[in-house]
């Protein structure tokens, strides 16, 4: 098959209507298998989902600079957690570590590529590389480097993260050094034009990756107009319009301390720390000026989708994905469960089924995305094309089995790996780090990952029945296929 066919109807019939090119008569039956091997009750579809500098900083020195009184610092306990809430309103978190050696540092930005205005896509994740050039960003990198450390950042549709990790003795010029590059990066024309090619090549390489590459499709045709709907990276003849005016304005509107959190884990003084950020802050100028965020709404495409593309790949790829609520939602940890059930580890059902006993895939997986906004449950894998039509109508047949309560033992396993898993991400400085900043900026509380854990483990089998009743109907599914070309 060449080219790509975009096919839209009604699943639950097996009749679809070709909007481009011609699809073969052997994937149209594989598609209408899945579908009709679902005879579950129909479900019911989520309604919609909502959409989605300063200047002049003075130079100082790296000492830390003394911490003023909690009722400065705005200072609170939350569990095991300080909270603090400092100048300009940025929100810091942290948990000492005494003896580890090491500090993790997270500064999270309450605005991704949802946030990145009409005509243009990529606009977060450009400033995001820009944070990392001119004089201030390369003194961070350099300063994490010489500390023996590392650093990075990333994109994703509702943040933006800059996060290192530091021997303790160079935490506090390298947490100084983030602070500048965030808030004083430089935008050089010619800084610009070359971060932009970076981009524009990091986009082309994901065709590379068949699973990342039908994973944007899945949400291009799950979410449609909606922001979710867009590429992270960007789109590259909209990146090419991109220059530092525009950069320089989405810097202006979103990277404000107000809407940030700065979280800190590791073997440091939470206190003092707290105390020299805020000094820090106080000493840069600030313009008077609100984050203002976006009005309105997107709503997620009306009906569901199938999309079937033709690319230079020895299997055939599939990702099925149902829309579904966002993290806060109280479905969110029923959810997870339910996806885990599914594909997580080899005595996951997809698995052990489909590919351990069928041997009918070399891969199979389920996850949900969740993100604030809303977010997609997805069942993806990877077969020989010729098994196409069996591999939708084994998935067919599992996913209607899901309306039958998970037996308690089957419960116990997956529900002992998703607590183990939060185990492990604890157990790291940067993992401990990670988690209570995002609880602190999803949530407004640094414990949610508690508890969104304490109430995924009290869920039974039949509260799982019901959610997949209410969400997984076989007619909310958006299906992307990648098959072979020719």
């Amino acid at each position: 098959m060449s080219g790509r066919v975009l096919l839209t109807g009604c699943c639950s019939c097996g009749i679809f209507a070709p909007v481009e090119g011609s699809c073969k008569k052997a994937l149209w039956i594989a598609i209408a298998a899945f579908a009709c091997s679902c005879s579950a009750p129909a479900a019911h579809r989520p309604a919609g989902i909502s959409p989605a500098g300063a200047d002049g900083a003075a130079e100082g020195t790296h000492s830390m600079q003394r911490a003023g009184s909690e009722e400065d610092l705005n200072a609170e306990t939350i569990g095991s957690t300080r909270r603090f809430r400092l100048h300009q309103g940025l929100v810091m978190v942290g948990k000492p570590r005494p003896g580890s050696g090491l500090v993790a540092a997270q500064l999270w930005l309450d605005a991704g590529s949802a946030s990145d205005p009409p005509g243009k896509a990529g606009l977060a994740h450009l400033l995001e590389h820009m944070v990392f050039k001119g004089r201030n960003g390369e003194r961070f990198s350099r300063l994490v480097e010489e500390a023996g450390g590392d650093s990075n950042a990333w994109t994703s549709y509702d943040e933006t993260v800059f996060y290192m990790q530091v021997p303790k003795a160079g935490f506090i010029p390298a947490l100084d050094a983030l602070l500048e590059a965030v808030f004083h990066p430089g935008f050089d024309p010619k800084d610009v034009g070359r971060e932009k090619q970076v981009v524009i090549e990091e986009i082309n390489t994901v065709r590379d990756s068949p699973e990342r590459w039908l994973g944007d499709l899945l949400f291009a045709e799950a979410f449609g107009e909606h922001p979710y709907g867009r590429n992270i990276l960007g789109d590259p003849e909209q990146l090419s319009s991109i220059g530092p005016a525009a950069i320089s304005g989405f810097h202006a509107r979103w990277y404000r301390p107000s809407n940030m959190v700065l979280s800190v884990v590791g073997d440091a003084d939470i206190e003092a720390v707290a105390g020299h950020v805020d000094n820090r802050l106080r000493r840069m100028k600030w313009p008077k000026r609100d984050v203002n965020r976006a009005s309105g709404t997107a709503e997620v495409a009306a009906k569901a989708r199938v999309r079937v593309v033709g690319a230079d790949v020895a299997q055939a790829y599939f990702m099925l994905g149902w829309p579904v609520p966002g993290i806060l939602h109280p479905d969110a940890p029923a959810l997870e469960l339910l996806a885990s059930v599914l594909g997580a580890g080899e005595s996951a059902r997809l698995v052990e089924q489909l590919r351990n006993r069928a041997g009918l895939v070399s891969d199979v997986y389920s996850y949900l995305h969740a993100g604030l906004r809303g977010g997609l449950f997805v069942v993806g894998g990877s077969c020989r094309p010729s098994m196409l039509h069996r591999v939708f109508h084994a998935l067919g047949g599992q996913l209607a089995q899901l309306w039958v309560p998970v037996p308690e033992d089957e419960l116990a396993r997956t529900k002992a790996v998703l607590e183990a898993d939060e185990l492990y991400m604890l157990e790291s400085v940067e993992g401990e780090a990670r988690t209570i900043a995002a609880g602190q900026v999803l949530a407004g509380d640094p414990r949610h990952a508690d508890e969104h854990l304490r109430r995924l483990l009290a869920l039974d089998g039949d509260a799982l029945a019901a959610v997949a009743e209410k969400y997984l109907a076989p007619d909310g599914a958006s299906l992307v296929v990648m098959v072979p070309r020719g």
